[in-house]
């Protein structure tokens, strides 16, 4: 079995590599008539979907983590952005996004945020009458919150469970109110 140094040091040597031949590839004398500027983003997506897509063969899930993390990393920089935050023990189990593994409330803040913007992108896809449609939202949430449900907390009494939920959502709406009135919400409408 290979360790974990071994597979860190072909990692590094196979980005060490291409790293080498992508410099030589950027001298400009190179591609005069080529539109090398579009062309390599479109390589590089092409080997990370890649080898995402390979190890999401023996780890299912494993590519919607892997393009998370490129996305934080890249936010954030890039390697030398991840060496900053990676732990000094020298363990490679860290996560690139700046939540703190105890501060639930920041985390369920972002990740409410990332689906709400997956939730109004999706809606904006369907045709105008739909996207418009408030009864289009609510079935939407009803769906995603009954396979939450059923698929995470099936076994612990999802309907108390969901009137937890209920609760604290009520809860959260009176914390908004505020801001509510200081600040209404957008006209959604393309």
């Amino acid at each position: 079995m290979i360790k974990n140094k071994e597979i860190i040091d072909k990692l590094t040597t196979i980005m060490i590599t291409s790293l080498l031949e992508l410099q030589n590839l950027a001298n400009p004398k190179l591609h005069k008539d080529f539109d090398f500027l579009s062309t390599v983003p479109i390589f590089l997506t092409d080997v990370i979907a890649t080898f995402s897509d390979l190890i999401d063969i023996h780890y299912p899930g494993a590519a919607l983590h892997i393009y998370a993390e490129l996305g934080e990393a890249i936010k954030l920089g890039g390697f030398r952005a991840i060496k900053k935050i990676k732990p000094k023990d020298g363990s490679v189990n860290y996560s690139v996004p700046t939540v703190d593994l105890n501060d639930l409330t920041t985390a369920a803040n972002q990740l409410g945020q990332e689906l709400l913007m997956v939730l109004s992108k999706g809606i904006n896809n369907l045709p105008m009458p739909l996207c418009n449609s408030k009864e289009i939202s609510l079935r939407v949430v009803e769906a995603l919150i009954t396979n939450l449900l059923h698929n995470k907390f099936y076994s612990d009494g999802t309907h108390q469970i969901l009137d937890s939920l209920c609760e604290h959502v009520h809860m959260s709406l009176q914390d908004l109110e505020p801001n509510i009135k200081k600040f209404p919400a957008k006209d959604t409408k393309r």
